[in-house]
Parts: structure tokens; sequence; C-alpha cells
């Protein structure tokens, strides 16, 4: 009887303790940074096009020595601006071949 007493005392008392147990949640929010490799735009990494030679109608009425000027002239520039240009796409280039490089080997990890 004693035994049976205990048992019911015991019963009774985990029974209470179960009811005024209170669960808890907690919301714990996870931040992964995700790395995004946008590339420009292709008309930024390209060439640049040669422009135009001098206007036909002023080269062909000029003399001989004003043509060559005309032509010395349009040719310093356009190497100059070619030169000029292409170093900035390449520049633009090696950086684009950078960026992915370092963007493929943070997405491994």
């Amino acid at each position: 009887m004693k035994n049976f007493k205990l048992s019911i005392a015991l019963f009774v008392m985990f029974a209470f303790a179960g009811c005024a147990t209170k669960v808890t949640t907690e919301t714990v929010v996870v931040e992964k940074i995700r790395t995004v490799f946008v590339e420009p735009p292709s008309s930024f990494i390209e060439d640049c096009a040669v422009d135009a030679p001098p206007a036909i109608s002023k080269y062909i009425e000029s003399d001989w020595p004003t043509k060559e000027a005309l032509l010395v002239v349009y040719a310093r520039n356009q190497i100059s601006n070619l030169n000029k240009c292409n170093s900035d796409k390449k520049g633009l280039r090696n950086w684009i071949k950078e960026q992915k490089q370092i963007f493929q080997e943070t997405a491994k990890e």
C-alpha cells in the first residue's frame, strides 16, 4: 500500500510538473552571404571602332602638303586613340577574368 501511495504521489507530482513546464521556442535568423558576379555589358569591353578619314571633298580640294598633313594627323590621332582605348579594354577584360576567378573560388566554399 505504501508503494501504491508512493506511485500515485509520484504520478501526480510528475503530471503537475509536466503541465507547469513552459515550452519556449526561439527563432534564430541565419544569414548567408551570397556573392553574385555581374559582368558588364559586352559593349563596354569591345575594341574601339576606327573613325572615318577626313572628308573626301576637303581632301580632294587640298594641295599635296595639306593632303599629307590631313592624313598624318588622322593616322596619328587614330593610332593614339586606338592604343589608349584598347589598353583600357584589355584592362577591363583582365579585371573580368580576375573577378570570375575570385567568384569561382568563393562559390566553392
